[in-house]
C-alpha cells in the first residue's frame, strides 16, 4: 500500500535533497521508499530487516535515517513501549498523529499556533521560526475492543 502523505517520486526526492545540499543516492532512495510505502511508523529494526536483502548495511541505514531526521524528512516518535519509530513528514506544514500501539500514522493540517508562538517569543525572548507538534493516541482499529470468545455450552 502506497502512503500518499508525502512526496515519493524520485525526481521530487532528488530535488528536496538537493535543496538541502545533499546527494540522492540509491541507498537513500531505498530507505525513503521503505518509509513512504508504509502506513505505520517503523523501527530501525524494521528498516534494517527489510533492506538488508537489498545490500544495505545497518550502519548505512542508521546514517540515512538520522540524516532524514536532521532534515525534518522523518519524524521520530516513541511508542508506548519506549521504542523509537520513524515516519515520513509531509512535504508541507503538518503534524503527525501516531497510534501508540500499532504505529499507524495520520496527518493533521489545521494548526494555528500563532498566538502560542507570540507568547513563547514574549516570555523567552526567542524569535520563534518553526515548531514541531506530534500527537499520539489509539487509532480506530486499536480502540476496538477485542472480541470475546464464545463459550460453548454442552
Amino acid at each position: 500500500m502506497k502512503n500518499q502523505r508525502v512526496f515519493d517520486e524520485t525526481a521530487d526526492f532528488r530535488r528536496v535533497l538537493a535543496g538541502f545540499g545533499e546527494r540522492s543516492t540509491p541507498q537513500r532512495l531505498a530507505v525513503w521508499r521503505f518509509f513512504t510505502q508504509s502506513a505505520c511508523a517503523r523501527t530501525m529494526e524494521d528498516v534494517v530487516g527489510a533492506l538488508r536483502g537489498q545490500g544495505l548495511g545497518q550502519a548505512t541505514i542508521y546514517r540515512v535515517v538520522h540524516l532524514f531526521c536532521r532534515l525534518d524528512l522523518l519524524a521520530g516518535i516513541r511508542d508506548e513501549a519506549g521504542t523509537m519509530r520513524y515516519a515520513p513528514r509531509h512535504a508541507g506544514h503538518c503534524h503527525l498523529v501516531v497510534c501508540r500501539r500499532c504505529g499507524r500514522v495520520a496527518d493533521f493540517h489545521d494548526c494555528d499556533l500563532a498566538v502560542a508562538e507570540k507568547l513563547i517569543a514574549a516570555q523567552t525572548g526567542f524569535a520563534v521560526e518553526r515548531h514541531f507538534l506530534d500527537f499520539s493516541g489509539l487509532c480506530p482499529a486499536c480502540r476496538q475492543p477485542e472480541p470475546r470468545k464464545r463459550l460453548e455450552h454442552r
